[in-house]
């Protein structure tokens, strides 16, 4: 009888921990919920703030790699600057070295016998016979000269010249 009662007590203890681990069971998922419903609450609100945040943050990376891109495509202007500064620096160097080099002798030689070039003299002069001016303009020349002014328009003056140069 003694190991019957034991066995009842055992028995009705097992019971009584199974009921407490269901009930316990049944509390936690009853505030799993609860606690998921906050989370949710929770979560749409911090969703909108750390949707914010990673917004500035994209925006803030999108004008870092803009500043970025401006500030190497400026080392990029400088590099080929100083390029074309020491290109230009040997450009001039081996132009002097080049004229430095020219026998003028022998161009002159080579003008004077292959392409029948001759030395300029001074009696190599064209003489041009010129129009006299038209005798309204000389004029009025003298009248503005005089201190009389002209009663001729500045446009009329400048239809005069050029009429004066087609003829």
């Amino acid at each position: 009888m003694a190991q019957t009662r034991k066995s009842a007590a055992v028995a009705a203890g097992k019971q009584n921990i199974i009921q407490t681990r269901a009930s316990m069971a049944t509390k936690q998922t009853t505030l799993g919920r609860a606690r998921s419903r906050r989370r949710l609450r929770l979560t749409g609100a911090t969703l909108k703030r750390v949707a914010m945040i990673l917004l500035v943050f994209m925006i803030a990376m999108a004008f870092i790699n803009q500043y970025s891109r401006i500030i190497s495509v400026g080392g990029q202007i400088n590099a080929m600057e100083k390029e074309i500064k020491s290109t230009q620096m040997l450009t001039d160097r081996l132009e002097a070295q080049v004229i430095s080099m020219v026998n003028w002798d022998q161009i002159e030689y080579v003008a004077k016998t292959k392409l029948n070039m001759v030395e300029p003299t001074q009696a190599c002069y064209t003489a041009m016979e010129l129009k006299p001016l038209p005798q309204e303009y000389t004029q009025e020349k003298a009248n503005i000269a005089q201190g009389e002014g002209g009663t001729n328009t500045v446009t009329e003056k400048i239809s005069s010249v050029f009429s004066w140069l087609t003829d």
